[in-house]
């Protein structure tokens, strides 16, 4: 006596666990553990099942994923996602206060961001950061230091002479 085949159907047509395999080059044991698990249709046959599993967000009723937060609000779906996690429902994912930038005036000339400014003046944006927090303001925040750095040099020479002798 033989066993009776499973027969799925994939794209509209009903086939075997080894069709299937051959089909899509997707692992007949896979197929079959997927089938067991509960997949049918064409998610049998897809070849990332990750992509199945999108986080899907409730606001004002609607059901929406990360993309459409981001496509409708303009809000990053990974901060959503986050703010998600934290506990936040509904209109608070989207309306959160994100990361407040800073505002600069240097010269008469508003700057919206520190990393605005230091892409203007061609310095580090880390170095304008560090300065801003030590509280430098205005032009001091993107000044170059002038270190006689030859002077440093020969200074450390005599040094290593000194201690040879």
């Amino acid at each position: 006596m033989s066993k009776e085949k499973i027969r799925v159907k994939y794209k509209g047509m009903l086939l075997t666990f080894d069709e299937l395999a051959m089909r899509t080059g997707i692992k007949r044991k896979t197929i079959k553990s997927r089938y067991y698990k509960g997949y049918r249709g064409n998610d049998l046959g897809r070849k990332n099942l990750n992509m199945l599993r999108k986080n899907v967000y409730e606001i004002e009723g609607l059901k929406m994923t990360g993309k459409d937060i981001e496509r409708y609000y303009g809000v990053d779906p990974r901060l959503v996602s986050k703010r998600y996690y934290k506990g936040w429902r509904g209109r608070e994912l989207i309306e959160g206060k994100g990361k407040q930038s800073i505002s600069v005036y240097v010269n008469g000339i508003k700057y919206n961001s520190l990393n605005e400014l230091a892409r203007a003046y061609g310095i580090s944006d880390t170095l304008v950061k560090q300065r801003y927090r030590e509280g430098y303001r205005g032009m001091s925040l993107v000044q170059r230091k002038n270190y006689n750095v030859t002077r440093q040099k020969e200074k450390a020479r005599e040094d290593q002479t000194k201690i040879k002798a």
